[in-house]
């Protein structure tokens, strides 16, 4: 077994998830109607997408072969289910809501990564660096969502 599998596998697993999560918030962006949220969602695919690039240059500096796709549906498949029901039913306050809870569960798989003990440094701070990202995203949603409630 190779020295990093197991940080490769898990890298893997953020690689799929940005994936997704990219294709989540462009297909949000191109269905709402409200202007700050097409903000919102389109500077988080573009921010997705850059997160999935410097994973997979990462996996590649530790010799794994990046994946883009796996039989099995992610964490963030119930969540997608439930944000297109809410922009069905042009449901801001709960599509927000639905949006934050999908950035809590990228930071909790951030973290379960940073966990690992024999995390290389380069690995640890790109790791760091995006998670930090999401968890600003969160709060700007977050804000967002009170603004629009009051």
């Amino acid at each position: 077994m190779k020295r990093f599998d197991v940080i490769i596998e898990k890298m893997n697993d953020l690689l799929i998830m940005n994936d997704e999560a990219e294709k989540i918030y462009f297909e949000l962006l191109e269905k709402t109607s409200e202007e700050e949220l097409k903000i919102i969602f389109k500077e988080s695919s573009l921010e997705r997408n850059e997160f999935g690039k410097n994973l997979k240059l990462e996996i590649l500096k530790l010799n794994g072969e990046p994946e883009y796709s796996r039989k099995t549906k992610s964490d963030l498949y119930k969540h997608w289910m439930n944000l297109r029901n809410f922009l069905l039913f042009e449901d801001d306050k709960n599509l927000l809501e639905e949006v934050y809870n999908l950035k809590a569960i990228s930071v909790k798989k951030y973290n379960e990564l940073l966990s690992e003990m024999s995390l290389p440094l380069s690995t640890c701070k790109l790791l760091l660096r995006q998670r930090d990202t999401i968890e600003d995203g969160m709060v700007l949603l977050k804000r967002h969502k009170e603004a629009y409630v009051a």
